[in-house]
């Protein structure tokens, strides 16, 4: 595909795969040179984007706890307010791409750390294989959420390390798998890096797009009136099963599960999952968001704090 189309602004052209991350376009174009129209296209990705993030919440879930349970995150997760504002109102269609990828690179790092059939290196490589493919496609959807999805993986991998849930195995299949994940969007983030010095990024960073204005405020992270008709918050029976959540692990509910146990349970998995909704939480409304974007390299990109609800769903 060539780096420059020449269509957009009114026949001026525009550098998409200079500096836009390429999954979408990857993923789109098979289909047009198929004769597939761009709008039943738009739809088939769209659908694509729910049906793959709902089945990865799936089976996350259901390694850890019920086939009910499994269920139950799936729904939530298709009902997520901010997955449908992504789709529906929004049509950002690379950031949504994001609603997938997510969730299955969550879903490698937990294979790739549970290291099952530790004596079998053919198992090592499948595991660190999945992961890098998961980690490459979210690397590859959306610059933005690519950059803070670093921020929710490491953070669940610390907390796997802290909790003792993984093993020395674990760790290694996980940190094979991220430096391929790595180099397999190598042929993107290069040459997106040299470009970066041509480009007025200035533009996109400032005024409306200067994350200083859209900051969520404390309770409007959780619930809050449609803006626009975006839905920009976590929802009552999202933030409702969280609670829930914690209130099971407070009461050591499922009993006889221990926070440490290997493999996880599912008390570690809601503590883990809390955990990233807290870190949406902190960066995504303020005063707490204004410093880590203002301190934390490149996270001044964000342009809208609310995107970070991608992660909390």
């Amino acid at each position: 595909m060539g780096r420059w189309w020449p269509d957009p602004v009114f026949g001026r052209g525009y550098p998409f795969l200079c500096v836009y991350a390429p999954l979408l376009y990857l993923l789109a174009t098979p289909l047009l040179l198929a004769g597939v129209s761009p709008l039943v296209t738009v739809k088939i990705l769209s659908g694509a984007v729910i049906v793959v993030g709902a089945l990865a919440v799936h089976r996350l879930v259901r390694r850890r706890a019920s086939a009910p349970a499994a269920l139950l995150a799936a729904a939530l997760y298709v009902y997520a307010p901010y997955l449908t504002t992504d789709v529906y109102i929004r049509e950002d269609l690379a950031e949504a791409l994001g609603f997938a990828c997510f969730p299955l690179a969550i879903l490698a790092l937990e294979r790739a750390l549970d290291a099952r059939d530790a004596a079998s290196p053919r198992a090592a490589g499948a595991d660190a294989a999945w992961l890098a493919l998961a980690l490459a496609a979210l690397g590859c959807s959306h610059n933005i959420t690519a950059y803070f999805g670093v921020f929710f993986l490491a953070l669940w991998m610390l907390m796997r390390l802290l909790f003792r849930t993984t093993s020395a195995d674990g760790v290694r299949r996980a940190a094979l798998g991220a430096l391929l994940g790595f180099l397999l969007c190598v042929f993107y983030a290069v040459p997106a890096l040299g470009d970066s010095k041509r480009i007025w990024i200035e533009r996109v960073m400032t005024g409306y797009y200067n994350p200083g204005g859209h900051f969520l405020k404390p309770l409007s992270f959780f619930f809050d009136e449609p803006r626009w008709q975006m839905r920009q918050f976590l929802g009552v029976a999202n933030t409702l099963a969280l609670l829930a959540g914690l209130g099971a692990v407070a009461a050591r509910r499922p009993a006889g599960q221990p926070l440490g146990a290997r493999p996880p349970t599912s008390r570690t998995l809601a503590v883990l999952a809390a955990a990233g909704v807290a870190l949406a939480f902190v960066i995504a409304t303020r005063p707490l968001g204004r410093g880590f974007v203002k301190y934390v390299p490149l996270a001044n990109h964000v342009q809208f704090p609310w995107r970070l609800l991608l992660f909390a769903a």
